[in-house]
């Protein structure tokens, strides 16, 4: 896997804690509700320590019944506003949360749709979609349920502690002689919470990778009869899961039973001193167990602290990688919006890519085009032709400036598309590429892709694309849902919707990039057909294998190793008998064995 999330840099852990809690600040009054629900929740606690004093000393030992009259009714009292703390903090703290949550998620996926074209090639979609998931549910419980916790009963165990130092100063120095012991022991734990669960985050993003790649090629594993290799990679990703959680849940585990047993110790070594006069004559008996009952009660929310302070560190690990993803800069969107009308002139000036060279990533190696020099008129047809990796599928990419050309610069309309907004440049472009995307929705929601469009607009691209006919014939029409990626229409019909897409886009310049590989013969022809009518009123470039499928080309650029080696009509490239005519010859060879 790519990227794994760090932490943002120069960022500590209470830095990414603080920025989290930011997220807090749009919901200030129902976070002060549940505040102020902690503070209550936390007295009561207090008060149970208090009544034991009053309870003991006036009521029990002195038998005194209107004494015990109030002490029932104050404990009633306490338990009510005990009740509705829990209530108020419980609540409004999740309200506050599932905001929280819903505004990261939106964030997260906004920035997703802005991330340049470089950084989803060295990242799994599983690792990606764990960040939106996974980590984002680890952020939004860190800054819910962990603040609830810390905030009532941190309070709970000031106020104890405070109670405990009223009543006796002397019993309380020694009952805090364990301090530095569990501080020690807390910030330990904290370190191992968040190295655990940086780990477990990162084996939850291979384990997401491993279910999105199988689902997304379910077919393929089929038929290549990859269940047992696929169950056995698995397996072993589940494996890793499993056992960096139990890492975790060992941290966890130990932690408040080591705390635990330092207190215990500390109320031990009180009992044991309460037997020596000298230390205790001064002290009631309902002081005393007022002073015991204080520090029972303090178990209860030290072992809430030490517990969920292994949520806090995991949602500290989720945020660096959570945040890391936000601070990755989006795409350079270094033009304006011009308000032109383009044509569809395209000239490329000098221009050389190396994938990693321009776009923020490491280097990968070798060029992929190497100053390219080229101009296309507007409603010109163009066929890029070349064995696999010559750069064709390169150079139109940069066209829409899915990536920036490394040297030189690519003109519309003799304007340099880095001077157009990014916006209004792919409004300009049609793209239909090789890889078919779909989306599971209508074959009309697929088709028109949220443009409004007539309904003679619709049927007239589905008619060009060759898809109408098959349209007409599903069981809802163009309501008929596609199913993920297509699944429920074949390769085709998949293809036919894509050009269809593409048609319906008013745009000055169209790509076809294999755009028909997937058709048979018959459909094939229709397609080619349709082309036919759209060459000489639009720019278009087409990338194809299939020679039959660049005919209604006006000119076909040869390419190789990321140069133009020829160009000219398809009759002149074969006289010349050079590398067009080998590929030409090469292919014809194949489709008669064929």
């Amino acid at each position: 896997m790519g990227h794994t999330g760090a932490a943002p840099a120069g960022y500590s852990p209470l830095q990414i804690y603080r920025r989290l809690l930011t997220y807090t600040r749009a919901h200030w009054g129902w976070f002060a509700l549940a505040i102020f629900g902690m503070v209550m929740y936390s007295l009561t606690d207090m008060g149970f320590a208090a009544l034991m004093k009053p309870f003991l000393d006036e009521s029990f030992v002195e038998r005194n019944e209107e004494v015990g009259a109030w002490l029932s009714l104050a404990l009633v009292g306490v338990l009510v506003l005990r009740g509705i703390g829990t209530f108020l903090a419980g609540y409004f703290m999740a309200y506050v949360g599932q905001h929280v949550t819903r505004q990261l998620r939106f964030e997260v996926f906004e920035h997703l749709l802005c991330l340049p074209a470089s950084w989803y090639d060295r990242r799994s979609g599983g690792e990606i979609i764990s960040k939106l998931t996974y980590n984002i549910g680890m952020v939004s419980t860190s800054a819910s349920k962990a603040l609830t916790v810390i905030v009532r009963d941190s309070l709970t165990v000031l106020g104890l502690l405070g109670w405990m130092f009223y009543i006796n100063w002397l019993l309380m120095l020694i009952f805090m002689a364990v301090t530095p012991a569990i501080v020690l022991a807390l910030r330990y734990l904290s370190r191992r919470f968040r190295k655990t669960g940086r780990r477990l985050q990162e084996a939850m993003g291979y384990l997401t990778s491993d279910v999105e790649q199988v689902v997304s090629a379910n077919r393929a594993v089929k038929v290549l009869s990859g269940y047992e290799y696929e169950l056995a990679n698995f397996s072993k990703t589940n494996q890793r899961a499993f056992e960096r959680g139990m890492k975790v849940a060992l941290a966890k585990s130990a932690g408040a039973p080591f705390v635990m047993l330092l207190i215990g110790i500390s109320m031990a070594w009180i009992i044991y001193l309460a037997s020596f006069q000298a230390v205790t004559s001064e002290v009631s008996v309902g002081t005393f167990i007022s002073f015991i009952v204080a520090a029972m009660l303090l178990f209860r929310p030290m072992r809430n602290l030490v517990n969920i302070n292994a949520v806090v560190q995991q949602g500290i690990a989720a945020g660096e990688s959570v945040f890391a993803l936000l601070d990755t800069p989006p795409e350079k969107d270094t033009g304006a919006r011009t308000g032109r009308r383009f044509r569809g002139d395209l000239r490329f000036v000098g221009v050389s890519h190396r994938y990693g060279g321009g776009d923020g990533e490491d280097d990968d190696g070798g060029a992929a085009l190497h100053s390219i020099d080229l101009e296309i008129a507007a409603n010109e047809t163009v066929a890029l032709v070349g064995e696999s990796g010559a750069g064709k599928s390169t150079l139109v990419s940069l066209i829409p400036r899915l990536y920036d050309c490394s040297e030189g610069r690519i003109e519309l309309d003799n304007c340099d598309i880095r001077d157009i907004s990014l916006a209004e440049l792919r409004g300009q472009i049609a793209y239909i590429g090789q890889g078919i995307t779909l989306f599971n929705d209508t074959v009309y929601n697929n088709i028109v892709y949220g443009r409004d469009v007539t309904r003679d607009e619709l049927l007239e691209a589905a008619r060009r694309a060759h898809a109408l006919e098959f349209i007409e014939q599903l069981p809802q029409g163009f309501e008929t849902p596609v199913g993920h990626a297509g699944a429920r229409l074949s390769g085709g019909q998949c293809q036919r919707i894509a050009i269809a897409r593409g048609l319906l886009k008013r745009a000055a310049v169209l790509v076809f990039d294999e755009a028909t590989s997937a058709l048979d013969a018959e459909s094939e022809r229709a397609v080619q057909a349709a082309l036919g009518e759209i060459a000489g009123r639009q720019t278009m470039l087409i990338i194809a294998h299939r020679f039959s499928t660049i005919e209604i080309a006006s000119r076909i650029l040869m390419m190789s190793r990321g140069r133009i080696v020829e160009q000219g009509t398809h009759e002149e490239l074969l006289a010349r008998r050079g590398d067009y005519y080998n590929l030409y010859r090469a292919a014809e060879s194949k489709r008669m064995i064929e």
